[in-house]
């Protein structure tokens, strides 16, 4: 984390442990886990310290104060501070969000849940909704500080699209910075189921309040674009590479879905949180699998250890499948609106840890792996960038019309039921 004009360096631990009050909203407590109640104890610093002090001394306004974030495990930062401070300083900007060029395997979870989610719910359509590459003013940093609630899913997880969430909620002036890196073929997969039911269970709680608004709209405003070097938004040149094995990809995803479907927990809840006609269509796309033998990946305790040349007899395997046995962009984007009604509806009867427990921990990460092993195939053999993209973008237009579709009027427990029978 940086700051212009500032002559402190934050440590952490000595923060909250030597300035506990400055840790507000649990002082004393210096246990807390979770990259959030780092931030929290840092932007609280900032204010104090940071920027009232300097401010009182050396008469800069705060607004004018910019906080810029980096992710503490990335190595090249060469461009990226410099970019986002040009993008804070070309108008007045509150918040500027990183956008990265990835490979086409990576980030499936802002790809196929994240991006679309927020875009369809809250009208602004942010590529990278989850990286931990941005900056933001002294305004936004005193409603960080002064004026939001930091709940659990705030300390503990979720903390980017938090702030993203509560930037767009206080219309705050927002700027996406195209910033280069290299495109490769390495995904980082290890921890995405987990991950990927922390994302879902933050993103639900914090979306509710958007579930049911007054008017529904498929209108989508984009945040300015802006970009330094003009060569940045030339994305021709930019290609998949084949430096990684596609089979592997599929492999992974096949595996969760697979072992997933036949949990005690999804055949319990599946149904019920989905609806009959989209648990039909998950069964259906499960039994032809079956039925191709793909269900002996399971054999397998891991997707890590499956040999490559078994990995090529599956992908062989999926390749002559039709596309009406993936589950397509606009089948999920039907079934993520109706999971997230299902919780609205779970969370007024039986409570918000019941909601979580049955839809974002139990039903969506099945299915999820699905939709991931369905866009593995849809963009097996495409290798430019524009045309990855031209896939996302088309899923986002998805969720956009099942939110109003499937969104668009608030029912009552009874309707719920019966409309899902």
């Amino acid at each position: 984390m940086l700051f212009f004009r500032c002559r402190y360096k934050i440590d952490f631990a000595t923060v909250v442990t030597e300035d506990s009050t400055i840790f507000h909203s649990h002082p004393g407590h210096t246990d807390i886990r979770g990259k959030g109640s780092q931030f929290e104890c840092a932007l609280n610093f900032i204010h104090r310290v940071c920027i009232l002090e300097t401010s009182d001394v050396e008469n800069i306004p705060s607004r004018d104060a910019h906080i810029y974030f980096i992710d503490s495990d990335l190595s090249k930062t060469e461009r990226w501070i410099g970019r986002l401070y040009q993008g804070m300083k070309s108008g007045r900007i509150d918040y500027a969000i990183s956008y990265f060029l990835l490979y086409k395997y990576n980030d499936m979870i802002t790809v196929n849940f994240s991006y679309p989610l927020i875009s369809a719910l809250l009208g602004v359509a942010v590529r990278q909704c989850m990286t931990g590459i941005f900056a933001l003013n002294g305004k936004f940093l005193k409603e960080l500080v002064l004026h939001t609630k930091w709940n659990r899913e705030w300390r503990g997880y979720g903390i980017d699209t938090s702030i993203l969430i509560s930037g767009i909620r206080n219309r705050f002036t927002m700027i996406q910075v195209p910033q280069e890196t290299p495109l490769n073929g390495v995904v980082h997969y290890a921890q995405e189921f987990r991950m990927f039911q922390e994302v879902c269970s933050s993103l639900f709680r914090q979306l509710e309040p958007f579930v049911f608004p007054a008017t529904a709209t498929n209108e989508v405003r984009y945040p300015q674009l802006f970009a330094a070097d003009s060569r940045v938004l030339d994305f021709g040149h930019l290609d998949h590479t084949s430096s990684c094995c596609k089979e592997s990809y599929a492999c992974h995803y096949l595996h969760f879905f697979m072992s997933l479907y036949t949990t005690r927990d999804f055949q319990s809840h599946a149904e019920e949180t989905l609806g009959k006609n989209l648990f039909n269509k998950i069964n259906s796309i499960y039994n032809k699998f079956v039925a191709s033998d793909l269900r002996s990946i399971t054999d397998y305790q891991t997707p890590l250890v499956i040999p490559e040349f078994k990995a090529l007899e599956y992908g062989d395997t999926l390749l002559r499948f039709g596309s009406e046995t993936f589950l397509s962009a606009r089948t999920w984007a039907n079934i993520v609106m109706q999971a997230l009604k299902s919780f609205c509806w779970l969370k007024s009867v039986h409570g918000a840890e019941e909601a979580i427990d049955r839809v974002a921990m139990s039903v969506l990460p099945c299915v999820f792996h699905l939709r991931c092993l369905s866009f593995v195939m849809e963009a097996w053999d495409l290798k430019s960038y524009p045309e990855t993209e031209e896939l996302t973008k088309a899923q986002r237009h998805d969720f956009v019309m099942f939110k109003n579709v499937t969104l668009g009027d608030k029912l009552s427990p009874l309707d719920f039921i019966l409309s899902n029978r």
